[in-house]
């Protein structure tokens, strides 16, 4: 846990605390990920939640986003 000076107006303040985690990078390159699969799980329980980023997502429906492979099963069906 380290603390660090900041500047607000009118002077400095000091945050102490954890740093938040790096947002985990899409499943098919390196950029922040901003929504997660909800396609099956590999595993039969629960959801996929493979991150994607806005390019590598396929939506389909409002808040609804699958991930190629799931996307690529899901339209066979």
């Amino acid at each position: 846990m380290g603390c660090e000076e900041v500047r607000i107006p009118g002077g400095y303040a000091i945050i102490c605390g954890r740093r938040p985690a790096k947002p985990k990078p899409c499943w098919e390159c390196s950029r922040p990920h901003g929504f997660l699969c909800d396609g099956p799980s590999p595993t039969g329980r629960g959801i996929c939640d493979r991150p994607l980023c806005a390019l590598h997502r396929d939506q389909a429906g409002v808040g609804v986003d699958y991930c190629r492979e799931h996307a690529a099963v899901l339209r066979l069906l």
